[in-house]
């Protein structure tokens, strides 16, 4: 199935509304996947608002580019102060001086999203649709989207590595909620919508998949 698509003035909060009821369907522990693009802050700003089970809730960072802690570029503390919740926060941890391309870091972390209490299954992917279509650390041109395992690490943007889940973790989400950027073209939107390979996000087939996009 494709994606609904939500065109909302006030699309940014809505998205955060409709992660907050999948993962309030959970009646036990819940892991929610988020993007780290800075696009997707303010949403993830208002969804830590919401009144929510945050202690039960483990928060997973869909991608990270391998660079020091002190790196401008590095995604998640923006991602933690965005949030602001007492939740379990599993950022990818990267060390560019013994890990330069990031595969130590993706097989590390793809074995902590395969134990328990993820067991390799998010029950929602709150993610960031780029203006080329992409999604994560996933790009048109990433030979991640071949990858099978569910965390790869390639080049990334800037010339950095970076690492990030790959497509084959989202189809094992039990939701997946997309927020259009601004700058997101209309024929992108068109292709994610009408299921076109050419564009990372749409390769997504899943039958809890929304996508939000701003009107006007």
């Amino acid at each position: 199935m494709l994606a609904r698509h939500e065109l909302r003035p006030d699309a940014a909060a809505r998205a955060a509304r409709e992660v907050a009821v999948r993962l309030r369907a959970n009646p036990g522990s819940a892991e929610l996947l988020v993007g780290t693009d800075p696009g997707l802050l303010p949403a993830l700003e208002a969804l830590g608002g919401l009144p929510l089970a945050w202690g039960r809730t483990g928060v997973w960072a869909a991608s990270e580019l391998v660079v020091p802690e002190s790196h401008t570029a590095r995604r998640w503390p923006g991602v933690w102060q965005a949030l602001a919740v007492p939740a379990r926060f599993n950022p990818i941890a990267v060390d560019p001086q013994a890990d330069a391309d990031g595969a130590r870091a993706a097989a590390r972390q793809a074995a902590l999203l395969a134990a328990p209490p993820c067991r390799g299954v998010i029950d929602v992917a709150f993610l960031l649709l780029r203006a080329d279509g992409g999604v994560a650390g996933l790009s048109a041109a990433s030979p991640l989207l071949r990858e099978r395992a569910d965390v790869g690490a390639a080049p990334g943007a800037q010339g950095l590595a970076e690492v990030s889940v790959t497509l084959s973790l989202l189809a094992r989400a039990r939701a997946i909620v997309l927020l259009a950027a601004p700058d997101c073209p209309p024929d992108t939107v068109a292709k994610v919508l009408a299921g076109d390979i050419s564009v990372p996000a749409g390769r997504l087939r899943h039958p809890q998949f929304v996508l939000f996009q701003s009107a006007g």
